[in-house]
């Protein structure tokens, strides 16, 4: 069902064409408080292998604390990054740059109830003892020729 979360409002031109568009990185991972993701999985599947793009691509160096990709009510994060490509925002004040200090306070979020209920059966699934192994060793040996071991070999470096 549809749920309203709020209203996007345009309401002047980019001031800053490169800080205000072209760094936006949109993640279904990121989440309104209050609003959980689609129980289908392949959405599920999109969040995690959105945010994990960015990742490999380089993009989160900086994607959360850029001004464009950070929620206006986020409490600021604390972090010791105060100079250099990673600072985006006031260099920190005045604060230590140091890690641990007292001064810098922890990042909380609040709890906000899950709006609709879901079913199914959840459980854990022990991996500890899965032999990973000796299949692909059985195949290596005794199901592939030298020549397309070869072929494995040069396709997989």
């Amino acid at each position: 069902p549809l749920i309203p979360v709020g209203r996007l409002v345009l309401n002047r031109n980019p001031k800053n064409y490169f800080a205000d568009v072209e760094q936006i990185a949109f993640s279904p991972a990121h989440m309104v408080p209050g609003v959980e993701a689609s129980p289908e999985q392949n959405a599920a599947g999109s969040a995690c292998t959105r945010t994990r793009t960015l990742t490999v691509t380089g993009w989160a160096v900086t994607t959360c604390s850029s001004p464009v990709n950070s929620p206006l009510s986020r409490p600021k994060l604390p972090t010791a990054i105060e100079i250099g490509p990673q600072c985006l925002g006031d260099n920190q004040g005045g604060a230590p740059n140091y890690y641990p200090t007292a001064s810098r306070v922890p990042w909380t979020t609040q709890d906000v109830e899950c709006p609709f209920n879901l079913t199914g059966n959840v459980q854990r699934y022990n991996s500890a003892d899965e032999d990973n192994f000796s299949q692909v060793g059985i195949f290596w040996s005794k199901v592939l020729t030298p020549a397309e071991r070869a072929r494995l070999v040069e396709n997989l470096a």
